[in-house]
């Protein structure tokens, strides 16, 4: 979604009915990505297309959250 939106803000149609789109108006536009709503969150890129979400961490599952089909909720490790 976030690259077809991107396509729609730079395309340029022309009188023969074709589609131009610039890489680098493309690329900005992506960069430019500011609070797009998604599948995974929302999503805000940087100047360098970072668009991650920066909110990861690791869990430690153990046997029993395995047998009862629970994930843990305490991180061990966050950054």
């Amino acid at each position: 979604m976030m690259i077809l939106k991107a396509i729609d803000k730079v395309a340029e149609a022309g009188s023969d009915g074709s589609l131009t789109i610039d890489r680098m108006k493309l690329r900005d536009a992506l960069y430019a990505t500011k609070d797009m709503k998604g599948m995974t969150g929302t999503l805000n890129c940087n100047q360098y297309g970072d668009c991650a979400d920066p909110h990861i961490a690791v869990y430690e599952t153990t046997i029993e959250n395995i047998k009862k089909g629970e994930m843990p909720t305490k991180p061990i490790w966050t950054p």
